[in-house]
């Protein structure tokens, strides 16, 4: 008998223990990946307290707060190879033309919009720009978020439509903040089409996986497993890619592209190490580095604008020709 209540304990506890652990899996995927409105990143929302600095310290004196109504971009869409109808701005330079494009990528939670302050850098430099909203973000479809890995197929389709408008003589950088920064990085480590100049990468993660283990601790203060394993289970069951897949080192490894690779020393969010393995893993002839001392995450052209424009202004004269 006693035996008996024994094993139905041990039943019981591990059936429990099963049913939370899906739970959990199915709350990160949810939470993380599932479209919906993620003020992730925006001045008083829950991670916030991860990043200690003011709502006014996301807006620097030196950039215009109206440049993107002023400039009135082209509404452009295209089709991802997985039928998802992606959508962005298309900026031209009409009164001075140029071959020069930026690519800009912006990050979790945010939308193209939000990458105004580096537009306004490269158009003041003659570039054309074309900032697309990433998929399940803005007015892109989509019903997850791609982290990156799903997002560098997609950022060959807006390189494509690039080309097209510009010319075989386009001259394109890609440069990517947080997500879209990790999303240069796995962009890089596929066969890009020769226009593609150098490439920089702000406050990105390593993969998709450690990033997603830092989070659980540094938010939920859970173990990486077994709630990644189950995160990752639930993930397939939905038709999304596995986590482990989605790897920006290994992506780096690979690239022929030239990559900068920016980060704010203070960064909670996206661990400071992580830029240092992302430029180990880097070809030696391809990479540069620079970290900003006092800049936690995604800030550090807020923080220090001019550092910031003389390091890109000096990396673009290595590949973009005036």
């Amino acid at each position: 008998m006693k035996r008996k209540q024994i094993w139905k304990a041990a039943l019981l506890a591990g059936t429990a223990g099963c049913a939370a652990l899906a739970a959990a899996g199915e709350g990160l995927f949810s939470f993380a990946l599932k479209r919906r409105e993620k003020p992730m990143m925006a001045p008083g929302s829950f991670t916030m307290k991860f990043i200690p600095v003011s709502a006014e310290d996301f807006q620097n004196p030196r950039f215009e707060k109206d440049w993107w109504e002023r400039h009135e971009g082209q509404p452009l869409s295209v089709l991802a190879h997985d039928g998802v109808r992606l959508s962005g701005t298309w900026f031209r330079q009409v009164q001075n033309p140029s071959k020069k494009v930026a690519l800009l990528l912006h990050g979790y939670g945010g939308k193209g919009r939000h990458m105004q302050n580096f537009a306004q850098i490269y158009w003041e430099r003659g570039y054309n720009l074309l900032i697309p909203d990433a998929r399940a973000h803005g007015k892109s479809e989509g019903k997850f978020i791609g982290m990156g890995w799903t997002d560098r197929l997609d950022e060959l389709v807006w390189l494509k439509e690039i080309i097209e408008r510009i010319g075989e003589d386009a001259q394109i950088v890609l440069h990517g903040v947080s997500m879209g920064g990790a999303t240069v990085c796995m962009t890089c480590g596929e066969t890009l089409p020769a226009q593609v100049k150098c490439a920089v990468s702000d406050c990105a993660y390593t993969s998709v996986e450690d990033e997603f283990a830092h989070l659980l601790d540094l938010m939920f203060h859970l173990p990486r497993e077994p709630v990644l394993s189950a995160a990752r289970l639930t993930a397939r069951l939905h038709g999304y890619y596995d986590f482990r897949e989605a790897s920006a080192l290994r992506q780096v490894a690979r690239s022929k592209t030239p990559i900068l690779f920016i980060h704010g020393e203070a960064d909670t969010f996206v661990p400071f190490s992580m830029m240092q393995r992302l430029y180990d893993a880097a070809p030696v002839s391809l990479r540069e580095k620079h970290a900003f001392s006092r800049a936690n995450h995604g800030q550090s052209l807020t923080y220090s604008p001019e550092e910031y424009i003389a390091v890109l202004d000096e990396w673009l004269s290595r590949y973009i020709r005036p």
